[in-house]
């Protein structure tokens, strides 16, 4: 009784309260319980996951895509000690879910951009080894240098800044360049990640070996592009859910429905390039990479075939 007025009431401060390996587990239960059929059985007690599902808008997604949106829901309602609601009620902020940006250069683009700045800085910031618009000047001179600041770090800040404005504008002039940084808006995304195609691809597989079955929208998808395509003599399963794909993606890039496709336009569907090695096993390639340029690329550094080299 004798604290003062302004200690007696402290608030709580939102912190997650679950583990990346709990989150995950989450994700996996919504994925059984959609592909089950929403059954209630496999809901939480209070059925967040029916609830949750009903408030968010229907969008053409992946099973995998709908079980993060409605875990990400779920995350922020147990943070913020908020139960769910019936849809009636439902806050005017989960009426709509913003896209989140991403980038629009594959991990391939951005080493090869770092690769550019680094030899642009040893070779002393010359014109002849930046880019035709001189973007790595440009952004040299913007942002401020730090103390203490590696070449490598400050090759990678300039990268990031670089992609920054390759994916918010097409083109950056210097005297407009301060102007896009005031707001950051989305990235339109025309392109799907290697990851997520591979992603189709299990996700075809696994539908043509359970026999094909027509249990929610992503599986009519599906039924469409199989019946569009005609069979290959000799094509296995693996194959087909390949051919399958390249059409589905095919289709939400230029915004078609599969019905619309013209049948004679994919008599001949090429095959997914998908990365055989690991995260792990291309971060140390970089790393090796980078090793050889700063000790004067010397040939005992380099691949027995001197990829490095060539």
């Amino acid at each position: 009784e004798d604290f003062p007025d302004n200690f007696k009431k402290i608030g709580s401060v939102p912190v997650s309260k679950r583990s990346p390996e709990e989150r995950q587990e989450d994700v996996d239960n919504i994925m059984s319980w959609l592909r089950n059929g929403k059954p209630s059985d496999l809901d939480t007690p209070n059925n967040e996951f029916t609830i949750i599902d009903q408030m968010l808008p229907k969008k053409k997604q992946t099973p995998q895509d709908r079980a993060k949106d409605i875990e990400s829901v779920m995350h922020w309602m147990r943070t913020h000690n908020v139960p769910p609601v019936k849809e009636e009620n439902v806050p005017a902020e989960f009426q709509k879910v913003p896209s989140t940006p991403v980038s629009r250069r594959s991990p391939e683009d951005r080493a090869k951009d770092l690769d550019d700045i680094m030899q642009w800085m040893r070779n002393g910031k010359d014109d002849i080894d930046d880019t035709p618009n001189g973007d790595f000047k440009k952004i040299d001179q913007l942002l401020p240098q730090k103390r203490g600041q590696t070449p490598l770090e400050r090759a990678k800040d300039l990268e990031n800044a670089l992609t920054w404005i390759r994916n918010k504008e097409p083109v950056a002039e210097d005297e407009d360049m301060p102007a896009p940084f005031s707001k950051i808006g989305t990235v339109p995304i025309s392109k799907r990640s290697p990851e997520e195609r591979n992603d189709d691809v299990n996700n075809i597989l696994t539908w043509i070996r359970d026999g094909k079955p027509d249990d929610d929208s992503v599986a009519e998808e599906f039924k469409k592009i199989d019946h569009l395509l005609p069979p290959k003599k000799g094509q296995t399963p693996e194959d087909r859910a390949r051919d399958i794909e390249a059409v589905m993606d095919w289709c939400r890039e230029v915004g078609v429905e599969p019905e619309d496709v013209p049948v004679d336009k994919f008599e001949k569907v090429p095959s997914i390039p998908v990365s055989k090695r690991s995260p792990e096993d291309r971060q140390k390639d970089v790393d090796n990479i980078l090793s050889w340029i700063r000790q004067g690329k010397p040939s005992n550094l380099d691949t027995p075939g001197d990829e490095f080299a060539k």
